[in-house]
């Protein structure tokens, strides 16, 4: 069976995304914010897997989303 990634569905604007795949939410959110498609998405909900090391590494893909037009109503910080 052949893989699809997810950027490649997303062809028109989508209203709301889950976002839960056990670890390999990193990947799929940065090929998101890499190929744009993340400016699609207008809210999106998330379900990180990790230890407290990755902290940064969720920072970082935040601040992706965000620079990828992802809107976000709040700051960081402040449950966004």
């Amino acid at each position: 069976m052949d893989a699809v990634g997810l950027s490649d569905l997303i062809t028109e604007p989508v209203d709301y995304l889950k976002v839960d795949i056990e670890g390999s939410e990193f990947g799929v959110l940065k090929d998101l914010c890499a190929t744009g498609k993340m400016g699609l998405v207008k809210y999106l909900s998330c379900e990180l897997h990790g230890t407290p090391a990755v902290q940064d590494q969720v920072a970082g893909t935040v601040d992706g989303a965000f620079t990828s037009g992802l809107p976000h109503h709040g700051q960081r910080g402040e449950g966004v």
